[in-house]
């Protein structure tokens, strides 16, 4: 096999799928969030620190509902889909270095929750469940902003 195909196979991967998808979402609402608001320095907002992760998790777990994948591997994945996010804020969003180690341990936990409450959601195929979840954690976002 040569380095396209293998390229090729990493990239149309559910778990890289489900990684860049959920990166690129959380850089996109907070990108429109923060040109939205007013530039107040020094203010965190609930949201972006718990429930965007949590949408981050969620979204992953969507993308690897039908692979047999096991807690351990969510958790390893998770764990890469932060290191992504935090780098992505400290390049992109121009977050500081203290700052992102100080919210990385709240970062790094709500995407594991996430990828495992998706896990749980999208095992059962509840879609009451699924929509009353994603809606409320949509709602707290917007309350929160």
């Amino acid at each position: 096999m040569n380095l396209k195909e293998t390229l090729y196979k990493v990239v149309n991967s559910k778990t890289v799928q489900g990684i860049l998808t959920a990166n690129i979402f959380a850089f996109l609402v907070i990108g429109i969030q923060s040109s939205l608001m007013p530039k107040d320095p020094g203010i965190l907002v609930f949201s972006e620190f718990v429930i965007i992760p949590m949408l981050m998790g969620i979204i992953t777990a969507w993308f690897w509902k039908d692979t047999r994948i096991r807690g351990k591997q969510i958790t390893g994945h998770s764990v890469v889909n932060c290191l992504i996010a935090i780098s992505m804020s400290f390049f992109f969003l121009g977050e500081g270095f203290i700052c992102l180690l100080i919210v990385s341990p709240l970062i790094f936990s709500f995407i594991i929750a996430g990828a495992f409450i998706g896990r749980a959601m999208f095992k059962k195929r509840n879609q009451k469940l699924n929509i009353s979840i994603v809606s409320l954690l949509l709602g707290i976002f917007i309350v929160d902003s």
